[in-house]
């Protein structure tokens, strides 16, 4: 899920973006153990679609443009947060 806000000032030459999202990411690829008996050898893995994960975080965007004689510029600003938590392994610590 994700929700924003976008803003245009100063006859366009102000944007801000501001973003909050959640996602939740199924079937994580990872690497489970293999016994021996399966014929096997040594420490053998085996990559399997397990495991899920969220991430959640904001995102704030800001640019003025303008222009100096011919000459058109920009400066661009962003800061952002993320955390993600691991929900579930499957089985592997």
């Amino acid at each position: 899920s994700n929700i924003g806000l976008d803003l245009a000032m100063l006859n366009n030459r102000l944007s801000v973006t501001f973003d909050v999202y959640q996602k939740k990411i199924t079937d994580m690829l990872l690497d489970f153990p293999v016994a021996n008996a399966l014929g096997y050898a040594g420490n053998s893995f085996i990559p399997s679609n397990a495991g899920s994960i969220i991430n959640k975080g904001w995102e704030f965007s800001a640019t003025y443009r303008d222009k100096v004689g011919k000459l058109n510029y920009s400066v661009t600003a962003n800061v952002s947060d993320v955390t993600s938590k691991v929900v579930d392994l499957r089985g592997l610590d």
